[in-house]
């Protein structure tokens, strides 16, 4: 798996349309800008939230909550965990789009992808 921390957000839209299913991701599509903008656009980054959530629920938010607040969301009966979720459900498209990436590229998820594993 690509650190996700070094991409660029166009790096991170290709890697995601990717593991989405858009398989002509060529430089062609990324020039023409035919690359979903997963981090910048707040409906499409809500497209990969979904399928993050449809695969693993829980892992998707357990990723999100560590973008946001360090894994508050383990400690319910902290009074930061009303704060917690109220930023979690106005994060960026960005911030989204990176949870979703970890979910999406689990190991555990896809044990034969080769292009994710990196086998």
């Amino acid at each position: 798996m690509i650190d996700m921390l070094d991409m660029t957000n166009e790096h991170l839209n290709i890697q995601l349309a990717k593991i989405m299913g858009n398989v002509k991701m060529d430089v062609a599509a990324v020039f023409y800008g035919h690359v979903p903008q997963y981090c910048t656009n707040p409906f499409a980054s809500l497209e990969v939230q979904a399928r993050a959530i449809e695969l693993d629920a829980e892992g998707y938010v357990l990723n999100l909550s560590n973008q946001v607040a360090e894994s508050l969301l383990r400690k319910t009966t902290s009074p930061y965990y009303g704060t917690l979720v109220s930023r979690m459900l106005n994060v960026s498209p960005r911030e989204r789009a990176e949870a979703a990436y970890m979910t999406l590229s689990s190991k555990d998820l896809h044990p034969l992808r080769e292009d994710i594993n990196g086998d």
